[in-house]
């Protein structure tokens, strides 16, 4: 195995949402340094298959990759793949694209044990061997300005090694890994504008809806919704009935809620309007939502899947980037039944 620009950017691609072109996964990583360079489609093909070497020339209108590497501020280019690249890989695969780059580096003869392997956190390959927590951006960001100081064309045999089967192999290693959100020291306007970003984006994706009345396309999410009401138990002969419930409604009740109820009764959407509400409702509440179908939970660990969720959802990579504050994210917590 050898690790290059080429092996790197397969392992990505791999790893990948549906529907994320060659080209895409490219020109997003190269642009990370040189945000004028735009490889054409005749490049790829080379550079993955460690035939030819990423752009270093204008004069050849591709860019200038490799020596903007070199002069690139680590911390930048990490800032870029948590806003660019993260959102390309599928987020069940995160792991998987670490242990498979681990792997790639560790079988790589010719990188020496001091050498720094990570250039974001200045990790070298002996200490990559034991590190078990992982900040996902750094990480990608710190291999990939690795690969580009080098020869992309000692990479070559390596490429038909890399497969979906090569990553599915190191699946049952993934529990060892634990992600951890980087800690910047960030102004005021930054955290907030990142704040905004995320509220933003939830909204944009949450406002509008699908259901079986309206499957054709999705419709404004309270042009349908009307909330139920729900009642508040404290044992068999004390309870009370809520109206119109909002998320500071339920928080005065208590910080953790279990929403119960029959199939059918709409307990998913109360849990839409309750993140929409609190997203209308920040300047006044100050609670950042955040909201995380178990759908797709896999009976992996749960804390790992809630934290990989959180670098999917939204933008909130944004967020964890900055080091938000765990007592802020999950100050009400609400489990439907």
């Amino acid at each position: 195995m050898r690790l290059c620009f080429g092996t790197f950017a397969q392992i990505l691609m791999i790893c990948s949402v549906e529907k994320t072109t060659k080209t895409k996964m490219l020109n997003t990583l190269v642009q990370s340094v040189d945000e004028t360079c735009k490889l054409p489609n005749n490049a790829i093909t080379p550079l993955l298959q460690c035939t030819s070497n990423l752009p270093d020339n204008r004069s050849n209108g591709l860019g200038e990759v490799i020596t903007k590497a070199q002069n690139a501020d680590p911390a930048k280019v990490a800032g870029y793949f948590v806003k660019k690249v993260i959102p390309l890989i599928d987020l069940s695969r995160y792991k998987l694209v670490i242990l498979a780059l681990r792997k790639i580096i560790a079988e790589d003869d010719t990188i020496h044990g001091d050498t720094v392997i990570e250039k974001v956190s200045g990790v070298t390959k002996k200490a990559l061997r034991k590190q078990s927590h992982f900040t996902l951006p750094n990480f990608l960001a710190g291999v990939f300005l690795y690969t580009v100081s080098i020869n992309n064309r000692i990479g070559k045999q390596a490429t038909e090694f890399i497969n979906d089967e090569f990553i599915r192999s190191l699946s049952n290693a993934q529990d060892r890994l634990i992600f951890t959100a980087q800690k910047n020291n960030v102004d005021a306007d930054s955290f907030d504008e990142a704040i905004q970003t995320y509220l933003s984006n939830i909204k944009e994706r949450y406002s509008h809806v699908k259901t079986l009345l309206y499957n054709d396309q999705p419709r404004p999410f309270y042009s349908f919704f009307v909330p139920n009401n729900i009642e508040h138990s404290r044992g068999r002969h004390n309870s009370n009935v809520f109206r119109n419930i909002t998320a500071k409604t339920l928080t005065d009740i208590s910080n953790f809620i279990i929403l119960d109820g029959t199939g059918g009764l709409g307990k998913t959407m109360m849990m839409r309007h309750l993140l929409l509400n609190t997203v209308e409702e920040y300047d006044n509440f100050h609670h950042i939502p955040v909201f995380i179908s178990l759908k797709d939970y896999d009976e992996s660990n749960l804390f790992d899947f809630i934290y990989s969720m959180l670098y999917f959802i939204c933008g909130i990579s944004l967020l964890l980037t900055f080091g938000l504050p765990t007592k802020r994210v999950f100050q009400l917590s609400v489990y439907p039944l």
